[in-house]
């Protein structure tokens, strides 16, 4: 009964929460424009798995703010309430936090159970969600196994992004453009060196011959 209560709590206080949000239904991202039409400026994207506060909904578009970005999605490719927490339910990773040091994680859901390794205070472990639940126990994904750690010490919650300004997204790409440059000129100066190393070994060969 205490435990039915708990969990009946829990859900009323997370529909709650939820009564204000909204996640766009779509396969990549929703542009977020500066003003309620369709030929306004995109200001930013609501990617697949970003939650946004509602601010104040219309008929046709809708004002919501996420991250740094504050502007109006699209009703027509948005879901929100409980419908966007059952949204997130369906296609948002579950995440279980780590709150302590040397946290066991084990084979089954039992102290008497073979420990596969342990984890330190601020690890973020994978919830495995298709998995049976067990009191007092989390599932989790460990090395693709189900394994389980004490619900104890450990917070759960689902891994919700936040939308992205035009801008940051800009500089996140000119970054990822800069850090593969420079990788691909760390291996072309890494293959011109084996060919002079190559070389010189081939030249004192023939010269100690």
């Amino acid at each position: 009964p205490y435990t039915t209560l708990f969990r009946s709590n829990t859900e009323n206080t997370e529909d709650a929460e939820w009564q204000n949000r909204l996640m766009a239904d779509v396969d990549e991202f929703l542009y977020v424009r500066a003003s309620g039409g369709a030929d306004a400026e995109i200001i930013g994207k609501l990617y697949k798995g970003d939650v946004a506060d509602v601010v104040e909904s219309g008929d046709t578009w809708t004002h919501v703010v996420s991250g740094d970005v504050d502007g109006y999605v699209n009703n027509d490719y948005c879901v929100s309430g409980e419908d966007a927490l059952a949204y997130a339910q369906e296609n948002v990773e579950t995440e279980a936090q780590v709150n302590t040091n040397g946290l066991r994680v084990r084979n089954e859901a039992s102290e008497d159970a073979s420990v596969i390794t342990a984890v330190s205070e601020g690890t973020t472990l994978t919830v495995d969600t298709d998995a049976e639940a067990e009191d007092g126990w989390v599932a989790v994904k460990y090395k693709g196994q189900t394994a389980y750690v004490s619900a104890d010490y450990v917070t759960t919650e689902l891994a919700l992004g936040e939308a992205v300004t035009i801008e940051e997204e800009k500089a996140a790409l000119a970054k990822k453009a800069e850090e593969e440059a420079a990788a691909k000129a760390a291996q072309t100066t890494d293959r011109k060196s084996t060919r002079l190393n190559s070389s010189h070994i081939t030249i004192s060969y023939d010269v100690f011959c």
